[in-house]
């Protein structure tokens, strides 16, 4: 399962763009990357939620590559799922994009607060509480998928760049 997980990872995103580039007759400024980026990434989250609460396994943990201690996980989640707060806030949060224009790079500022929140707890004696985690969470969601999508956009247009180069 993990490996399909991280094979439609990859290919997805990058087969729904060179779709919808092919689609517009190879215009590649009619792809809206973030969309389908997002898209792919919560069809891709959902399927390892129900995998993981079916097959009793925790794939939907492994892609976050979460820790799961206990004292920062909400304890009423079955163990298969259960995701610490940053995570969940980062799985809830990527649901949450779909209603969030993400077409700029500024979005990557959203990563800060989870990047200072870890930097502090990492190397003080500071201990963030569950709700900063959960918001740290959230608000990197953005950033993550903004990431996710380009990559995948760009990942495709050069695929598609070298096809033509040969093919032409």
């Amino acid at each position: 399962v993990l490996v399909a997980a991280w094979v439609a990872v990859l290919v997805v995103p990058w087969h729904l763009n060179v779709m919808s580039y092919i689609r517009s007759e190879r215009d590649w400024n009619a792809v809206d990357p973030m969309c389908l980026g997002n898209v792919s990434l919560i069809g891709i989250l959902l399927t390892l939620f129900v995998a993981s609460l079916l097959l009793r396994r925790p794939y939907l943990t492994v892609f976050f590559g979460c820790h799961r201690k206990p004292e920062r996980s909400f304890a009423r989640i079955p163990l298969s799922i259960r995701l610490c707060e940053r995570c969940t806030g980062i799985f809830i949060g990527v649901f949450m994009t779909l209603f969030v224009p993400l077409h700029s790079p500024l979005v990557l500022l959203c990563a800060l607060p989870l990047f200072f929140d870890g930097v502090l707890q990492a190397f003080t004696r500071y201990e963030s509480g569950r709700f900063r985690r959960l918001v740290s969470g959230l608000l990197f969601a953005p950033a993550f998928v903004w990431t996710y999508s380009t990559v995948a956009f760009f990942a495709a247009r050069g695929v598609v760049m070298f096809a033509d180069f040969f093919v032409a």
